[in-house]
This record gives structure tokens, sequence and C-alpha cells, in this order.
């Protein structure tokens, strides 16, 4: 896809957001919760040299979102995490409507991708001999429309979203959506 996108992924336990980025054609911004960037200055540098700004979450932030909007206005490519929060069991969760938000906001595709086997990557760090197979998928652009404050609208287009994610997924990450998959 050319052109401002949201990349929407899973989100283990695993760098998911490092095989993602690896994984795509194009370089992607990322959110990030603002506590990472208070650690020491040499990360926050380290972040931001790399696409990543901060976002206070659960207050609407609206300086973030902002910038999300404009991101892909401009023609970049925004990568989020719906889920919200780290899966520890690698299953799919319940997603949060603020990518769809912005996608609404700023008239662009939703992109739906995953990542299969960063949680064993994770575990096997320096198990060279080892290494497990790490798969990302991207699924077909989504678009959507109407008002962004609309909580049923929004709602709906985030399961959309979140059943396309679980049907790349092999059926243990697909969580409560695996249900929903019609294979």
């Amino acid at each position: 896809y050319t052109g401002g996108c949201i990349i929407t992924c899973n989100l283990t336990a695993g760098p998911d957001y490092i095989f993602l980025g690896y994984g795509s054609p194009r370089q992607i911004y990322y959110m990030a919760k603002a506590e990472i960037f208070r650690v020491h200055p040499w990360v926050s540098k380290f972040f931001m040299a790399f696409g990543v700004f901060p976002i206070r979450r659960g207050q609407g932030d609206l300086g973030a979102i902002e910038h999300a909007v404009q991101i892909v206005k401009g023609g970049r490519v925004l990568g989020m995490f719906p889920e919200g929060t780290r899966s520890w069991t690698g299953e799919l969760k319940q997603g949060k409507t603020g990518v769809v938000r912005i996608a609404m906001m700023s008239g662009v595709p939703i992109v739906p991708a995953v990542v299969i086997g960063s949680l064993q990557a994770q575990r096997r760090i320096g198990q060279f001999w080892r290494r497990p197979q790490v798969i990302v998928r991207f699924g077909q652009p989504r678009y959507f429309t109407g008002d962004p404050m609309d909580k049923e609208v929004t709602q709906a287009a985030i399961d959309e979203v979140m059943l396309a994610m679980a049907a790349m997924l092999p059926e243990n990450m697909r969580g409560e959506w695996g249900k929903l998959v019609q294979n």
C-alpha cells in the first residue's frame, strides 16, 4: 500500500514492534507510553530518532492524537497496537477504538497485521542455534468513515479490524475472537 495508513498489530510480551518494522517495506512511526520517555534523556533521543513519539495513555492526549493524524496525512505509516497492553499469553484481546478514530479523522485506511512467534523469539534471546520462526502477515486495507466520536460506529469498526487480525493468527492466538473466525 502506498500513501498514509495505520498498521494495526497484535501485541504479545515479545518485541512485536521490532518484527513488524522489520517486515514492513516502509518506516513505521509508533506511539509509545509517555513513561518510557522519562527513563533517561538518551532513551528518549533514541526512540525519537526512530519516529517514536509519546502519548499519555488514558488522558485523552490530544497533542499525540493530532501528531498521529499529521503523520498519516503526510503519507507516512503509523503503527498501533489496538489492544493497548501486552498479552502475556499471546492471545488476541479486545481492541480499543483510538486507532479507528485516528483513521476516520485523517481519512486513511487501516491495514491489519499480525506477528507470530515473537514471544518465542523473546524467550530464546542469545540462543542463536535455536531461533524460532517469526512470521509477519499483512491484511487488506480497510476504510472507515463516520463520526469518530460515535461509540457504536467506532466499536463496530475496531471489532472488524480485530476479527481480520484474528483470521491471520493461528487458532491458539485468536483468543475470544477464535469463535468468530470463519475458516
